[in-house]
């Protein structure tokens, strides 16, 4: 039993010296795959950005906690219009996998809170509503460390978006820096 405990100590504390806290920003286009079918003119592509931040307990293995803004679509009907947004906290792990001596490549899956607005107007009378839905999302992301804290990131974030009972997948390709600490 005491070896049992100081086995489980021992692992606890070589965990806890390999911990590492980081956090990182990131912006880029992104593509919202809604439905515009109807409409003279829909515009799915803009600028997201993201927000991470991660605690490494081991060399490859993290949790994270992220939001990301995927944007804006904007879609008319004559004089008519509607726009939406899309948004996501969101909790996971990750999976980091050195592949060269300053690249390192990272995998994510997790579940995200998924908040979907939606606003339009028509002769001179607008209105708006938002859904918020749990989904899975996952993301690539490849590392250049500049120094050992210190990294230029490349990523694809995948998401996906419920409203009024229709589903919208969502990518975000980005770049940005992250700081380990």
């Amino acid at each position: 039993m005491k070896n049992a405990l100081l086995t489980w100590a021992l692992l606890l504390l070589s965990t806890m010296a390999s911990a590492q806290g980081y956090v990182g920003i990131a912006t880029g286009p992104t593509q919202q795959k809604v439905d515009c079918s109807g409409t003279l003119s829909c515009d799915t592509r803009d600028t997201g950005r993201k927000l991470y931040g991660g605690y490494k307990f081991s060399p490859i293995g993290a949790v994270e906690l992220s939001y990301f803004d995927f944007g804006q679509v904007n879609a008319r009907f004559g004089s008519e219009s509607a726009d939406y947004t899309a948004s996501s906290f969101s909790i996971g792990g990750a999976v980091f996998l050195p592949l060269l001596p300053r690249l390192t490549g990272v995998a994510r899956v997790g579940l995200s809170s998924s908040k979907a607005d939606v606003s339009g107007s028509w002769n001179n009378f607008s209105t708006s509503t938002s859904e918020t839905h749990t989904n899975p999302y996952v993301g690539l992301e490849l590392n250049f460390a500049i120094t050992p804290t210190l990294s230029l990131t490349g990523s694809y974030d995948r998401a996906r978006i419920k409203f009024n009972n229709t589903s919208a997948s969502t990518t975000l390709i980005a770049i940005g820096v992250s700081q380990a600490f």
